[in-house]
């Protein structure tokens, strides 16, 4: 028999209040950008999770304790706002 344990974190998010998600102890960090993209109506693909100072991808195991504080970043810019050359945005909008 197999016992998964589910760990809480507090997810801070720059577009809105925190919240407190709870995950398996084996979660990856895309099931984290899911719940949070669901929860938020934005694509889970515009998120980046942020803990202990460093960027998680999406692939890796979430790896945190139970209460640990998560960053979630959302970075989508729509497509006309995106130039080809880094660093600028199109004006005339």
């Amino acid at each position: 028999m197999i016992f998964l344990t589910c760990v809480a974190v507090f997810v801070r998010f720059n577009r809105g209040p925190g919240v407190a998600v709870e995950l398996s102890a084996a979660a990856r960090v895309a099931e984290l950008k899911e719940i949070v993209a669901s929860q938020q109506g934005v694509p889970a693909q515009a998120l980046r999770v942020l803990f202990a100072g460093r960027e998680l991808q999406s692939s890796a195991s979430l790896q945190v304790s139970s209460h640990s504080d998560v960053q979630v970043v959302f970075t989508w810019r729509p497509p006309h706002l995106v130039s080809s050359s880094p660093g600028v945005l199109l004006s005339g909008l």
